[in-house]
């Protein structure tokens, strides 16, 4: 079985409003070798309908079969198991990443033999004031930056970091970090680094940006056509920010938003939905007939069919 270059962490809980978008920014890297394991931490809202939606074999999902209201820490270990990338990383689902996030980080290690890289990123608060976070010089030199996503080194060394913290939790003489567990992760799997006097290379870069998302109730009582067309809308935007789209998904992403909005009766969105289909795939002709059969509106399917009542 062929391993990717990358895997990417994304454990989540009850985050159903942003987790589309961030699984739609992993999966638009320009730096497509990688696969994205979501490891549910006992969600209780439509977190998982929303990764299920984004149609990608690249996207596991792990539900651990243990307790998770105590500790995370556990589950990330059990995830890191089963992950077959070379490389490996942790994010959250408050977290944007630029498109070249895994490209240049890619990039940084292999031209230095480096064997854990940390970047820089941009903290966004709900009124929009941005803070900028760099890996940082000391007295002893730079210091990494070990937020969610800000760090990546190998998946057998992040694996040591996730024995070692479970030993001393197991042992009662660790604590869980409740508020950080990827830093957690990082600041250990740095220091076994040094202890192996691998290379460690920091970078002033900022690829990514970490949110404070303000909890927006509404998503609670979302039908799954509204669902639906909030997810499509996340991932085409995560297309518009990559420099090179992957047409087909963003075709993909385009029309399961244009079909729900046409259920929701939304005509105005699902024909400009249809529009994006059309150039992002304009060799596709069911692009052309739905779009014609959504300007037409009920004389419109009636006429083709069942075109917009099933994809």
């Amino acid at each position: 079985m062929r391993h990717p270059r990358f895997s990417v962490l994304l454990p989540v809980r009850d985050r159903a409003e942003v987790v589309g978008r961030t699984v739609a920014g992993v999966l638009a890297q320009t730096f497509g070798d990688l696969e994205l394991i979501v490891v549910d931490l006992g969600s209780t809202d439509r977190t998982l309908d929303a990764v299920r939606a984004v149609a990608d074999d690249r996207v596991v999902i792990f539900e651990p079969d243990h307790d998770v209201t105590a500790t995370a820490e556990p589950s990330y270990r059990d995830a890191l198991g089963m992950a077959r990338g070379r490389w490996a990383t942790v994010i959250n689902a408050d977290v944007d990443v630029d498109a070249a996030w895994l490209a240049r980080i890619g990039r940084l290690a292999d031209g230095s033999g480096a064997s854990f890289v940390s970047c820089g990123g941009r903290q966004i608060d709900p009124r929009g004031t941005i803070s900028e976070f760099r890996p940082v010089v000391d007295g002893g030199g730079p210091t990494a930056c070990l937020r969610a996503g800000a760090f990546a080194t190998t998946t057998d060394r992040l694996r040591s970091a996730a024995d070692l913290i479970g030993d001393e939790l197991d042992a009662g003489r660790g604590h869980a970090a409740e508020v950080d567990p990827a830093g957690h992760f990082g600041r250990v799997a740095l220091d076994l680094a040094v202890l192996d006097g691998a290379v460690v290379l920091h970078s002033p870069e900022l690829l990514l940006s970490w949110h404070d998302y303000c909890p927006d109730p509404s998503t609670a009582h979302r039908t799954d056509d509204e669902m639906q067309f909030h997810l499509a809308l996340q991932g085409i935007d995560a297309q518009a920010r990559t420099p090179i789209p992957d047409e087909r998904l963003l075709a993909r992403y385009a029309t399961a938003g244009a079909m729900a909005a046409v259920r929701l009766q939304q005509g105005r969105d699902a024909r400009r939905l249809f529009r994006v289909a059309c150039r992002a795939r304009p060799e596709v002709r069911d692009h052309w007939t739905r779009l014609l059969a959504a300007h037409l509106g009920p004389l419109g399917q009636r006429m083709c069919g069942s075109t917009l009542a099933a994809e």
